[in-house]
């Protein structure tokens, strides 16, 4: 008396479950797609200027912590 609905609570357990991991995996790649929106440019798809000026800094840093040398090349 009690297999039928303890299997239907079951089945709706998973099918939550499941649209619970494709709802988060949609939202992940909507975050990757709203990051790149926001880091590049949309005619080239080159690098906007905020985050070139992080990778500027990121890599600066960087040289200093190892004691190398870097070159920034401007045209």
């Amino acid at each position: 008396a009690y297999f039928i609905p303890c299997t239907c609570l079951l089945i709706n357990y998973v099918h939550s479950y499941t649209q619970v991991l494709k709802a988060q995996k949609d939202l992940k790649e909507k975050q990757k797609e709203l990051q790149y929106i926001a880091s590049h440019d949309k005619l080239t798809n080159l690098y906007n200027r905020r985050e070139f000026e992080f990778l500027l800094d990121k890599s600066l840093i960087e040289a200093k912590k190892s004691k190398d040398l870097l070159a920034l090349l401007l045209i």
